[in-house]
């Protein structure tokens, strides 16, 4: 059961499909459906709740190990194990299953916006991975400040003061793998990933035009950032090992850089370093690669998924239920 069937399927049942996600209702409950393998699905469901921890737990104990429970920003989410044979049924039967015990539990969808914490909702919208209850101008409204803020972070960035963000990102990002070395004398992949990552938003933080020269800058910078360990080792083994002051640590490693035989010594030292270095860059790469016109898109995704409140397939009556219940304001969206 592949993507294509994931599509397919729930597009048949009144979803709104993009790509790897689905948004629908499943018995009164705005769902949004993750596509994460060809045997696995994840169920995202509008159910706010204060005590959610006995809720899985309670949901665990009736429905026993069939799903795995979670709960993430407000919706109750659970995953499904599913096979090519009878996955519509698998998928229909846990939906009733779950939707069924949560009624139980007196735990409805929210019927107020995220956004402004007011009821009388007239869409439902992908929101903090979720699919709400929302008002059109209120998504509007968020809408076109991602978009305006888009804009100006590339009219208005400075290619200058951003490299300087990064190169700055890089010192602060290395010191994690330079610390694990000097300190247990060993090297962890996982604290490679922080070097994108502060390079990224130092980059961003300083205020750098948010095209495609942040992605292109925070792998080179990355990269280099492999040398600048190797440099602060050199240095730190001459004041440990050889008494050196630091001023003078500083300046041989400086005078040595200029042999080219020290790079290439540095360069075969570091070849671990290279390759979780690309590791990491692999790992952070959803969040460094996102650009002005990445938020802009999403942004067009996320109004994509716009339908009108309650007339979409799995409501009955749910649009016509009023609640005065307030929510606090959010300020994110995502698909």
């Amino acid at each position: 059961m592949n993507l294509k069937t994931f599509q397919g399927y729930l597009g048949s049942r009144g979803y709104k499909v993009l790509d790897k996600n689905a948004y629908g209702v499943e018995t009164e409950y705005p769902a949004a459906i993750q596509f994460i393998s060809n045997k696995q699905w994840k169920v995202i469901l509008s159910a706010p709740v204060v005590e959610w921890k006995a809720l899985v737990k309670d949901m665990k104990s009736e429905l026993g190990k069939k799903y795995y429970f979670m709960y993430e920003n407000g919706h109750l989410c659970y995953t499904l194990t599913l096979k090519d044979a009878d996955f519509q049924q698998v998928f229909q039967e846990a939906a009733a299953a779950v939707t069924e015990a949560l009624k139980r539990r007196g735990v409805m969808p929210s019927k107020t916006c995220p956004i402004c914490g007011k009821s009388d909702c007239d869409i439902l919208v992908a929101y903090k991975g979720g699919y709400e209850a929302s008002h059109k101008n209120c998504m509007e409204q968020v809408v076109s400040h991602v978009k305006n803020k888009a804009e100006k972070s590339v009219s208005e960035g400075n290619y200058f003061t951003g490299i300087i963000g990064g190169i700055l990102g890089a010192v602060v990002g290395v010191l994690p793998s330079f610390l694990s070395v000097v300190l247990v004398e060993k090297i962890y992949a996982i604290l490679f990933a922080l070097i994108p990552l502060c390079i990224y938003y130092g980059y961003k933080l300083l205020k750098g035009k948010m095209n495609k020269v942040v992605i292109v800058l925070t792998i080179i910078l990355s990269v280099l950032s492999v040398y600048m360990i190797e440099m602060l080792l050199l240095a730190y083994y001459m004041v440990s090992d050889y008494g050196l002051l630091i001023s003078e640590a500083i300046q041989l490693v400086g005078a040595s850089l200029l042999e080219p035989s020290v790079w290439t010594a540095m360069t075969m030292d570091a070849l671990t370093s290279f390759l979780f270095v690309a590791l990491g860059i692999w790992i952070a790469w959803g969040r460094i690669s996102r650009t002005a016109g990445t938020d802009v898109k999403t942004m067009d995704q996320v109004m994509a998924t716009v339908s009108p409140y309650g007339t979409m397939a799995g409501f009955s009556d749910y649009a016509a239920v009023t609640s005065e219940d307030s929510a606090d304001p959010t300020d994110g969206v995502s698909l």
